[in-house]
C-alpha cells in the first residue's frame, strides 16, 4: 500500500523543522571545524573558508531576494525525512516549509561566519520528531483518547464523536502532549471550525480541518453554520480537557 502523503503542516511542525535545518547546519560546521580538516589560512594569509562562506552566503541571499528558495529545498526535504513526514510537494505547506528552511539556513550561515572571527556560537540540540508527537509527561492526546476508550464501554456514536474531535484537533495542532494544550489551542481550534463552510463536497469533504478552514476563509461568501460550529467547538474543547483530566488521573 502506498504511503499517504500529507497536504498540510501546522505552524509548530514548520517551526520545529526550520529549527532542525538551522541546528543541522551548525552541527555540520562544528564537526568539520573540530575534525582537523578545516584549513582556514591560504598562501597569502587570507581566511580561505571564511571567504568561501561569504560567497555562499551572498549567492543564497541574492536567490532569496529574488524569491528563489531552491538552495534550501534539499534541507527542507531532509527535515521532513527526519520527522518521518511524507508531504505532497505541490501543496502550499511545502513551499512555506522551504521558505522557513531558507531563512533558517541563512541565519545559520550568518552565525557560522561569526565563528570565523572568534565568536562562540553554540550548536543547538536538533529537534526530533518525538518533540512533535509530544511523548512527554502525561502522554499525547491520541494516547489519552486510547486510554479513555479502554476505561469503560461507551456507545459507538460517542466514541466516534470523540475520536473525530481528537483527529481534527491533531490535524490542526499535531499530536500534542495533553499537559501542553492551552486555552489558545482550543480557541484556534474553535476559530478553524467556524471557518469551515456548511456545504462541502468532493475533495473538500475529505480534506483536513486546516484545509477546509483555509478554503472557507478564501470564500467568505459561502455560508458558515456559526451557531452549530460554536456549539461543537465548545463541546470539543471540553472533550480535550476531560481527556487531559482522565490522563492525569490515570497517571497518579
Amino acid at each position: 500500500m502506498p504511503i499517504a502523503k500529507r497536504t498540510s503542516l501546522n505552524d509548530t511542525e514548520i517551526k520545529r523543522m526550520a529549527e532542525w535545518v538551522y541546528a543541522t547546519a551548525l552541527k555540520e560546521d562544528e564537526a568539520l571545524r573540530f575534525s582537523g580538516r578545516l584549513e582556514t589560512i591560504g598562501p597569502h594569509g587570507e581566511n580561505v573558508n571564511a571567504d568561501a562562506l561569504a560567497d555562499i552566503l551572498r549567492d543564497c541571499q541574492q536567490q532569496f531576494a529574488a524569491g528563489d528558495v531552491s538552495f534550501a529545498e534539499q534541507r527542507a526535504q531532509n527535515a521532513l525525512a527526519s520527522f518521518d513526514i511524507t508531504l505532497d510537494q505541490s501543496c502550499p505547506a511545502y513551499h512555506k516549509l522551504c521558505i522557513e528552511s531558507a531563512k533558517a539556513f541563512l541565519n545559520a550561515l550568518d552565525d557560522i561566519g561569526l565563528r570565523y572571527v572568534g565568536a562562540v556560537i553554540e550548536t543547538p540540540r536538533q529537534p526530533v520528531s518525538k518533540a512533535l508527537d509530544g511523548h512527554g509527561e502525561g502522554g499525547t492526546l491520541q494516547e489519552a483518547l486510547e486510554g479513555w476508550k479502554k476505561h469503560r464501554a461507551r456507545p459507538k456514536r460517542t466514541v466516534d464523536e470523540f475520536s473525530r474531535s481528537v483527529d481534527m484537533f491533531i490535524q490542526l495542532h499535531g499530536n500534542m502532549p495533553v499537559t501542553a494544550i492551552k486555552k489558545g489551542h482550543a480557541l484556534e481550534y474553535r476559530k478553524a471550525l467556524q471557518d469551515v463552510p456548511r456545504h462541502r463536497t468532493g475533495d473538500l469533504l475529505r480534506a483536513t480541518l486546516p484545509a477546509q478552514a483555509a478554503w472557507g476563509r478564501e470564500h467568505p461568501e459561502e455560508p458558515k453554520d456559526h451557531c452549530r460550529h460554536d456549539q461543537q467547538a465548545t463541546w470539543r474543547c471540553a472533550v480535550h480537557l476531560h481527556l487531559g483530566q482522565r490522563q492525569r488521573a490515570c497517571a497518579r
